[in-house]
C-alpha cells in the first residue's frame, strides 16, 4: 500500500506526465498534518482502484529479477576487461 504525503502537490501538478490526483495508486494527503498521514497509513490498502493500472503502466519491468540482471551485467563487464 502507498500513501502520498503531498502538501505541496500543486507545485508539481502541471499535467505533464500523469495527473497526480487522478492516477496515483494511493491516498494523497495534502494537509501536511502528521495525524492525517498516520490515519491514511492505517487505512492504506493495496486494493486502491489505481494500483493495478499504475503498476502495469509504470512498474512493468519490476519482475523480481533486477538484482540478477545487475549481477549478470557486472559479470559481463568484468569478463570483458
Amino acid at each position: 500500500p502507498v500513501v502520498f504525503a503531498a502538501d505541496d502537490i500543486d507545485k508539481y501538478e502541471r499535467g505533464f506526465f500523469i495527473d497526480y490526483r487522478k492516477d496515483l495508486p494511493g491516498e494523497i494527503v495534502e494537509s501536511g498534518k502528521a495525524e492525517d498521514i498516520l490515519k491514511a497509513l492505517r487505512n492504506a490498502s493495496i486494493d486502491h482502484p489505481n494500483y493495478k493500472v499504475f503498476k502495469e503502466n509504470h512498474l512493468s519491468a519490476c519482475d523480481g529479477h533486477s538484482a540478477e540482471r545487475i549481477a549478470y551485467f557486472i559479470k559481463n563487464i568484468y569478463n570483458t576487461i
